[in-house]
């Protein structure tokens, strides 16, 4: 049988604060709120809160920290990223997971390119869209870094040379996923994508 990864998304452009706390309020608990002031623009706000909400919804109350600082449950294994107007969460109950998101933005230079990615990566990007290439490669490092859980190393430039994740990629309006699952590459794995806003 094939094992679940589950991804929900949260579009949350035309979602006013408002509204997300009202028809989220059985998900919210005091410090999410708390939390959420802290930033001063709504984006970030909204961000911070819905972050909390599919947390709370989809994995529970009784979360600590590895020694990096990643959210952590008894329960299910979990990841969440943001990015602009989009807000993700996946989920598995056997294996560990990471998941970004990023806004495909035109925006992308030679130096950076050159900073995180390897020759090969390169030589792929100056073959097609610089931008999209781009995030595709990155998305896929920060995916496998956060389902290690250790946060940016020195040198990502060829991380995805692991061959212990398994790697899987798509794209939404002009934003690029990557989901890092740390289990060999021959697994049957399902992925079911739910929107959680639209």
């Amino acid at each position: 049988m094939d094992e679940q990864i589950k991804i929900y998304f949260a579009n949350i452009k035309n979602k006013s604060i408002d509204t997300i706390l009202s028809d989220y309020k059985d998900y919210i608990k005091d410090k999410d709120i708390q939390k959420m002031e802290r930033f001063k623009f709504d984006l970030n706000k909204k961000q911070s809160i819905v972050s909390s909400i599919l947390k709370n919804k989809y994995v529970g109350n009784e979360l600590s920290v590895n020694s990096y600082g990643k959210p952590i449950s008894k329960n299910i294994l979990f990841n969440v990223s943001h990015s602009d107007d989009y807000v993700v969460i996946a989920l598995s109950n056997k294996y560990d997971v990471g998941i970004d998101i990023e806004h495909i933005k035109d925006n992308t230079t030679d130096e950076l390119i050159n900073h995180v990615c390897n020759d090969l990566e390169i030589q792929d990007i100056k073959k097609g869209d610089k931008n999209k290439l781009f995030y595709y490669y990155w998305t896929r490092k920060e995916a496998i870094l956060k389902c290690k859980g250790s946060g940016l190393i020195n040198n990502v430039k060829d991380i995805l040379n692991n061959n212990n994740y398994l790697l899987e990629s798509f794209y939404i309006d002009d934003y690029v996923v990557s989901i890092a699952i740390d289990c060999n590459q021959n697994q049957n794995i399902k992925f079911v994508k739910e929107w959680e806003y639209e």
